[in-house]
């Protein structure tokens, strides 16, 4: 009897470790998974892409050194919280090019190495990979950004129907979000926002207006509204209101600056955080303020 026993213990020990061996053989999968990969993206090649942030940087007038710490913290939190193979796309507005922003970085996430399913042995090594793959690209980037030079022009929603012409910012990717840091102030032939009360519904039903309707349907829009003293009186209620009916009429799912303006609740981010809360400070370039 007690051989009997042993034997079906024995038998049932086997059998939870051949379990365990394979839970954590699925665990580490990701880890040592090799994923055939393109050199200058580091996307896979064998796989669709199923989520991709764009940020579009508003940098016509000059950022401050607040604003450019704020950006910086953005693009910092938003890289942080990619998934595996995420695409982050940096995007900056192009006054002599609108409808086609510069794409200054645009590349996939490696694993992240704060991922809850990184060993802590492999923390470093991991750490390691994302700097060399994906952070000096990125830091390369954002160094460009401190040296572009100011613009007469501010195409915003020329920029922001360009995005929608991505061919890898389609409906068809699962979890897609847009990022826009920005003072939100047009200007362009057909629309200005430094001359009268932006009035909504009167562009709407303007030949601009119907030239640059969009839809962002299950897109996830966080807007980080950048206030400039010299341009408060523009940067009103009326002008905030423009863009809140705006991106209403694309049916996004809109978050400004940490809340939602429309009747839905705020959407999460991708992983359940929202970028950085805003510092309200910054300054416009007087050069540019001049030829207004």
């Amino acid at each position: 009897m007690r051989a009997r026993t042993k034997s079906f213990l024995g038998i049932a020990g086997i059998v939870v470790l051949l379990a365990g061996a394979s839970v954590a053989a699925w665990a580490l999968a990701p880890l040592f998974e090799r994923v055939p990969l393109d050199e200058q993206t580091q996307c896979p090649k064998n796989k669709p892409l199923t989520s991709h942030t764009v940020v579009l940087v508003d940098e016509t007038d000059a950022l401050s050194d607040t604003q450019a710490r704020r950006l910086r913290a953005l693009l910092d939190k938003t890289a942080g919280g990619l998934e595996l193979y995420g695409r982050l796309t940096v995007l900056l507005l192009d006054s002599s090019n609108p409808y086609e922003p510069k794409r200054i970085f645009s590349m996939c996430a490696p694993k992240n190495p704060g991922s809850e399913r990184a060993l802590d042995g492999n923390q470093r090594l991991a750490k390691k990979r994302w700097d060399a793959a994906f952070g000096k690209p990125l830091d390369a980037a954002i160094d460009r950004l401190k040296r572009v030079p100011v613009s007469a022009r501010s195409p915003i929603v020329e920029s922001l129907k360009g995005v929608t012409w991505m061919p890898d910012f389609g409906p068809e990717i699962e979890r897609r979000q847009l990022l826009i840091f920005s003072d939100l102030l047009q200007l362009s032939e057909g629309l200005s926002h430094y001359r009268g009360k932006p009035d909504y519904l009167r562009w709407k039903q303007s030949e601009h207006g119907q030239q640059h309707r969009i839809k962002l349907r299950n897109v996830s829009v966080w807007v980080e509204y950048i206030e400039r003293p010299q341009t408060l009186k523009l940067q009103n209620s009326a002008h905030r209101q423009f863009w809140i009916q705006y991106f209403a009429d694309t049916e996004a799912s809109l978050v400004w600056d940490g809340q939602s303006p429309l009747p839905q609740s705020a959407p999460p981010s991708m992983h359940g955080t929202h970028p950085p809360q805003p510092s309200r400070q910054g300054l416009l370039s007087p050069s540019r303020q001049e030829q207004r």
